[in-house]
């Protein structure tokens, strides 16, 4: 018999709630009770005693829960018929099956010796390459090394997750025990990617089965990616908060079904370090307040609330908590609502001292946010800073540049920005707070001209940029890109991008292509430059090639 088939049929044995139940599963039809036919008792021994002599090779660790209930059951009808001496026949057979049941547990339990697999499942070749042949091999007891099993994952193709996913809904009604099994060793291995696509391919109608997965989860689970599962309700995160304590990082994006209930059910994790409610609709200040003031959320390093229908009042409550004192990255983008007030509260409190990254993307802020950050002692280790689309002046910028605080930015994000000028990028690019900055995003501050780009290569202190933006400055020429190019203080550029600046020639990319300082250049794009000839563009693409290939040789 197959290794499957063995304990698919073991399961399904196992199952029977009574003694009749247990005669016509393995006897098949409608028999006798065992009560009345001593034929019956020989038959049923003798069918089971033949399953496991002729299976025993199958014995594995993870057959104990269905031995186990097996036996249950058998001794169970023994005690039933040793109270009737007419009986004594059956009984008889029963004892001799108890003791094979026995028998068969002990080998289950002592399965140690790798020589009592078949030959088929000793050999980790081709037709063990799949992630559900190794759980396969583990639900046997012969799990490979987590080495093993992680490569797998690694190399998994979504096919891969996809075979698996339609093979555990096969077993969850009929083979609860499997399925269990199958569950809890997947989520031991499966990457976020991984748990992703398990989760995402769900349904709304699918409650009860993703009920039955979250039951079924390790219990020392440590990151749980619940993004994009459309069936995920307030009962399944009190479940999550009951059973998996460990929890470090949940993910929970897209999950709309979720309403102020579950925040209560997230405060009963009290290991959790990032938590991700990007685009819970359903959630409102009230959920955020409760996780803001709960102390089993001292541990959170990491909060994002994208889209999130929260007010300056949930921010606020994030702020002035003694329980958020280990936040490190705090992210509200695109919560409408947010005014300036949101981030004053943010930076005049001494809880967010550790806070490195802040995102306020698509928020309604003014100078005024910017202002307030540069002027508070508390915000000295913000490395990120991200304003995109805010109605920022120069003097908000300027403020940036002249704080005495705000000197460890490593990626500040003004993109569209649209008030901003020359005066604030050239005010940037000559303040000392630049000397770490190594991402520079000004895409979309469409009054910006030449002079910035210049003021940016020229500076003496943004020396360790990687990445350079000013895509849709559309009043840039090829002088811009060719004082980059010039600029030894430009050197370490990895990415440099001028989408959509229409007055860029062939020159601009000629600068490149000759500058003895873009030898780190990964990375050039010119999309939506015009004027830019195929030739040339395929040089550009020739030299980030080469430099490409320089880079994995050293």
């Amino acid at each position: 018999m197959d290794p499957i088939e063995f304990h698919k049929t073991l399961n399904f044995y196992s199952q029977a709630k009574d003694s009749h139940e247990l005669v016509n599963k393995v006897l098949g039809g409608n028999q006798k009770p065992l009560s009345s036919d001593l034929n019956v008792a020989r038959l049923l021994t003798e069918r089971v005693e033949k399953f496991f002599n002729d299976n025993e090779r199958q014995l594995a660790l993870f057959d104990l829960p269905a031995l186990e209930n097996l036996q249950h059951l058998v001794h169970k009808e023994i005690l039933e018929l040793d109270r009737n001496s007419d009986l004594a026949g059956q009984c008889d057979y029963l004892k001799a099956l108890e003791k094979t049941i026995e028998v068969s547990l002990n080998l289950a339990k002592n399965d140690s010796d790798l020589s009592i697999l078949p030959d088929v499942l000793l050999s980790l070749s081709d037709q063990y390459s799949s992630i559900g042949d190794y759980i396969k091999l583990a639900l046997l007891g012969r799990a490979p090394s987590t080495k093993i099993i992680d490569d797998a994952f690694a190399t998994a193709s979504n096919e891969d997750i996809a075979d698996f996913m339609q093979e555990a809904r096969q077993r969850y009604e009929s083979e609860p025990l499997i399925f269990n099994d199958m569950i809890h060793i997947f989520f031991q291995h499966a990457p976020a990617e991984a748990q992703v696509q398990f989760f995402s391919s769900l349904t709304e109608n699918d409650d009860h089965f993703l009920t039955s997965v979250i039951s079924a989860l390790p219990s020392n689970l440590t990151y749980l990616d619940l993004s994009g599962c459309p069936c995920v309700e307030d009962h399944h995160l009190e479940n999550i908060g009951g059973r998996l304590n460990s929890l470090q990082s949940l993910n929970l994006t897209g999950c709309n079904k979720l309403t102020d209930a579950a925040a209560v059910a997230i405060t009963h994790l009290p290991n959790l370090q990032q938590l991700d409610l990007t685009e819970c609709y359903g959630l409102a200040d009230g959920a955020i307040v409760t996780i803001a003031n709960s102390s089993n959320m001292a541990e959170l390093q990491i909060l994002i609330l994208t889209s999130c229908p929260l007010s300056d009042a949930a921010v606020a409550a994030i702020a002035n908590s003694p329980h958020m004192t280990n936040l490190h990255n705090l992210i509200v983008d695109n919560c409408i609502a947010l005014t300036d007030a949101a981030v004053v509260s943010i930076a005049n409190s001494p809880h967010m001292a550790k806070l490195k990254e802040l995102g306020v993307q698509g928020c309604n802020l003014t100078n005024a946010a910017v202002v307030a950050i540069a002027n508070s002692p508390h915000m000295t280790n913000l490395q990120i800073l991200l304003f995109v689309g805010s109605m920022l002046t120069n003097a908000a910028v300027v403020a940036l540049a002249n704080s005495p605080h705000i000197n460890n930015l490593q990626y500040l994000n003004l993109s569209f920005c649209r008030p901003l000028s020359n005066a604030g990028a050239v005010a940037l690019a000559q303040s000392p707070n630049m000397a770490n900055l190594k991402d520079f995003n000004l895409s979309g501050c469409n009054l910006l001209t030449d002079e910035a780009a210049v003021a940016v290569a020229e500076s003496r202190y943004i020396a360790k940029l990687l990445n350079l933006n000013f895509s849709g400055c559309n009043l840039m020429t090829d002088h811009a890109v060719a004082a980059i190019a010039a600029s030894p203080q430009m050197k370490t550029l990895e990415v440099l991008s001028f989408i959509n600046c229409p007055l860029l020639t062939d020159e601009a990319a000629l600068a490149i292509l000759s500058s003895p300082f873009m030898t780190n250049l990964l990375r050039v794009d010119f999309e939506g430059c015009n004027l830019l000839t195929d030739e040339t563009r395929k040089k550009i693409a020739q030299m980030l090639k080469q430099n490409a290939h320089r880079g994995v040789e050293e």
